[in-house]
């Protein structure tokens, strides 16, 4: 009996074993499944991770009334990384506006304490001398006065700007003149205009938000908040640095007053080739602005003649964030502008120094872009294989604008476009998470390894939501890259923004310009990251300062490192990963 039995039995505890080690197998493979998915190990592939809560950034940004009755409600805040106490990290400084009850929102500077908790930031403005009670808008990072330390401009929404000066990690307002009352001001950036090594101011101005348009406003029928049409259009400013730190707003003679326009993001590039810093506007319902510098730190507006001022078919758009990059590999940085919904972003594609030709269509920007209103826009190498990618974050002005545009809603969900090396680009969901999924109020947005693991990470500000800290894990394992920085000295400025910097890699150029400024109200670290791909070093390094100081050029840089570039002294190696 028992030999009969011995057979079947054996086959019977076969078939539990397989079962039950089937049913063991799944269940480990489902738990690695949800893993992955929720938060994958820094530095293995898997999209952008949101980490914000874990970091600390739980303060809610808020910008008026939530129903945005006033245009002032709808445009929002950009944020801009600061190594505020520069101990090697970014810090991330955010602005904040009114809430519904009329009633001031702190602004925040979160630090970055990855000397003592890896990945965690901890708010201190208010400790640290940041505690104005404005409307804040935009930011911007420079240090006007050669000190060192990197110093903090805010626009706010209805009294011009205020200039905030680092003393060692604490910051103190400086009176300045720079405030305008009543003038609702937005994008802002240091360059060196004119040549003098020291830093001047460049500030866009939106309008007058106490002289509204008479009502109602329609939008395809539907009243909607009036704006920007109607309000008085305004010229932007230019402040002059006198080599103290004092800045003063330059005369009619500077070739900025006379060209008035609903100012939103700004650039400073070399638009023309000439080892000069230009200034590109992005005006909202008004053409675009393109100041040519004349190598003096004085101005002419060239928009219209370089075919950057409007659309490819000769219309006005609604310019909102900007970004420039060589897009396409032939060695000019290209122009990419953010433009309201039912229309499409901009793609101007630098032909010869001086013009640009629009592509949005060939690029695929149009397809991508149409029921979007876009605000920032970057261009990064967020998965390092040796070209620029293109994040837009996006939202609309109209609280419930769904329920009369089926095409389009109020909260959207972010986009970044992936560079075939080319300037063509396409959407890969796949590839980015649940966190490019959901739909967001979003504004401005900016770029930083707050991590220290190579790959650029992103803070987005969400209306009425703690910002967004995006924490990257594209970059396939093995991806090399290499981060530069630029030291001038007597004929540079200091972090030796408005310089061009060539890189030879892997078979490849790579053209960039060092600015601080980007996107939508925004700004990121003085450096600029470049991806290699698979290639272990980089042949050559060249760098040609502005204004005609200089060249230097680098040989034989390691990957998966930050490299120092002195002006007159060449490169030195920085920090490794």
């Amino acid at each position: 009996m028992i030999r009969a039995l011995a057979g079947p039995l054996t086959v019977l505890l076969t078939v539990l074993l397989t079962v039950l080690l089937t049913v063991l197998l799944t269940l480990v493979g489902l738990l690695s499944c949800g893993v992955q998915a929720d938060a994958p190990p820094p530095g293995q592939a898997g999209g952008m991770v949101d980490v914000s809560e874990a970091a600390g950034l739980r303060h809610a940004v808020v910008s008026g009334d939530p129903a945005k009755a006033h245009i002032r409600d709808t445009v929002g805040q950009g944020l801009c990384w600061i190594d505020a106490d520069r101990d090697g990290d970014p810090d991330l400084f955010v602005p904040n506006g009114f809430a519904g009850d009329g009633k001031p929102r702190p602004w925040r500077l979160y630090v970055n304490l990855s000397e003592v908790t890896p990945g965690v930031f901890e708010d201190r403005a208010q400790e640290i001398g940041l505690q104005a009670s404005a409307w804040g808008v935009g930011c911007a990072v420079g240090d006007v006065d050669g000190d060192g330390w990197p110093d903090l401009f805010v626009t706010t929404a209805e009294e011009g700007g205020r200039l905030f000066r680092n003393l060692g990690g604490r910051f103190e307002e400086l009176a300045t003149g720079l405030s305008a009352p009543g003038a609702f001001t937005a994008g802002a950036l240091f360059a060196d205009v004119d040549g003098d090594a020291d830093l001047d101011l460049f500030v866009t101005t939106y309008l007058d938000p106490e002289r509204p348009p008479d009502g109602p406003c329609l939008w395809k029928g539907t009243p909607v908040t009036c704006g920007p049409k109607g309000f008085p259009q305004l010229d932007d400013l230019l402040f002059v640095n006198d080599g103290s730190g004092r800045l003063r707003l330059a005369g009619p003679e500077a070739g900025i007053a006379g060209h008035p326009g609903y100012g939103l993001g700004v650039l400073a590039l070399d638009a023309d080739g000439d080892n000069d810093v230009d200034l590109f506007v992005a005006n909202d319902s008004s053409p675009n602005h393109l100041f040519l510098n004349r190598g003096d730190g004085t101005f002419e507006e060239n928009g219209l003649i370089a075919g950057v001022a409007l659309s490819d078919s000769g219309a006005g758009q609604a310019g909102m964030g900007v970004d420039a990059g060589d897009l396409d590999g032939d060695g000019w940085e290209d122009l990419v502008v953010t433009n309201f919904s039912d229309d499409v972003h901009n793609f101007y594609r630098r032909e010869i120094p001086g013009l640009f030709v629009e592509q949005s269509q060939e690029s695929g920007l149009a397809r991508a872009s149409f029921f979007q209103l876009g605000w920032s826009v970057l261009l990064e190498d967020f998965d390092l294989d040796g070209d620029l990618d293109a994040f837009f974050a996006n939202g609309h002005v109209y609280p419930g604008v769904e329920d009369f545009d089926p095409n389009t809603s109020y909260r959207q969900p972010l986009q970044l476009l992936f560079n075939d090396g080319t300037g063509r680009f396409h959407e890969d969901a796949a590839r980015l998470g649940p966190a490019f999924a959901q739909p967001l109020a979003a504004r401005g947005a900016a770029a930083a390894d707050y991590d220290g693991d190579g790959d650029l990470d992103l803070a987005v500000v969400r209306d009425g939501e703690p910002p967004l800290l995006l924490r990257n894990d594209l970059p396939a394992p093995g991806a090399r890259w290499i981060r530069v920085r630029l030291r001038g000295t007597s004929r540079v400025s200091a972090e030796g923004l408005g310089a061009r910097v060539e890189l030879e890699a892997g078979g490849r150029r790579q053209v960039r310009e060092m600015r601080r400024s980007r996107g939508y109200l925004s700004g990121g670290p003085a450096e600029l990251t470049f991806g290699l791909g698979d290639a272990t070093e980089v042949e050559r390094l060249h760098v040609t300062w502005p204004s005609g100081a200089g060249e230097e050029s680098c040989h034989g840089l390691g990957a998966n490192r930050v490299w120092v570039v002195v002006e007159g002294a060449g490169c030195r190696s920085g920090e490794g990963r």
